[in-house]
């Protein structure tokens, strides 16, 4: 999980895998943002990444403030 400071000020998030470590044979992970909801928070699935498909461009322009970014 990553914090991203100014998160007002962006408008798509790059996530890929860098090669060095595959995932398992039929496995992959999705990418999730949140942002403060009244003392908790909500998540919100992006869309994933796998072997076939290592990288990923998620528009987030206009989201809630705090944003993070977490793999699972």
């Amino acid at each position: 999980m990553c914090n991203i400071e100014n998160a007002d000020n962006i408008n798509h998030v790059v996530v890929f895998m860098t090669g060095v470590s595959p995932f398992p044979e039929g496995y992959g992970c999705a990418v999730y943002f949140s942002w403060p909801v009244e003392g908790s928070r909500a998540w919100h699935l992006l869309g994933f990444l796998a072997n076939d498909k290592p990288s990923a461009i998620f528009k987030v322009s206009g989201l809630k403030h705090g944003m993070f970014i977490t793999f699972a």
